[in-house]
């Protein structure tokens, strides 16, 4: 359920207001608050619904290490299978069915090396996706708090939405060019809407 913005259109918009000469309050307010509300909703719909399948697509929001460790080790049981079944036909044309012992002691050994080393790296990458995940939050949490500080019914200090941005943005969060310059343009005409 989020809002579709068409972010060309309302960059290319809010680029012809700061051009001309007619501005009002209650337009500044409007094309500051859809330029944060599309940066916000596309950011968070973008992390938050991202798909996740463990292993082939993984979103790093929705990762949990274990749960794609334990699932990593049934995909690896699985091609063990399936690499024996066919060193089993295989058998039938090329080599004695005697020799398939070595086959199934190799995979085994295999499939226990790979499990021991995804192991041994499992912490340090449980620490790399908790890493990402605290940095996302604070991204969300830098991007509402602005967002929030929008919802007043009185006037709002440009200054002071600017100064939110520049926070926001010295921890990571991108914001839309355009809206820097429409902040910009609102503060040289006296800082409020």
């Amino acid at each position: 359920m989020v809002p579709q913005f068409q972010r060309p259109e309302i960059e290319e918009v809010v680029g012809r207001y700061v051009a001309g000469t007619v501005k009002s309050a209650e337009a500044d307010r409007v094309f500051v608050d859809v330029m944060v509300a599309m940066e916000f909703y596309q950011f968070a719909d973008s992390v938050l619904n991202a798909p996740h399948i463990p292993i082939l697509a993984p979103s790093a929001w929705k990762r949990r290490p274990i749960t794609d460790w334990i699932f990593g080790r049934f995909m690896s049981a699985v091609a063990g299978y399936l690499g024996y079944l066919l060193f089993w036909f295989a058998s039938k044309a090329f080599f004695p069915e005697r020799w398939l012992w070595i086959v199934g002691f190799i995979l085994t050994g295999l499939f226990f090396l790979e499990a021991t080393w995804s192991l041994i790296m499992l912490p340090s990458e449980w620490i790399k996706v908790r890493a990402h995940q605290k940095k996302v939050t604070l991204y969300l949490d830098q991007m509402n708090g602005l967002y929030r500080s929008l919802a007043s019914d009185g006037p709002i200090s440009a200054r002071h939405i600017s100064e939110l941005v520049a926070k926001s943005t010295d921890v990571g969060v991108i914001w839309p060019a355009t809206l820097h310059v429409l902040l910009e343009d609102i503060m040289a005409r006296g800082g409020r809407f």
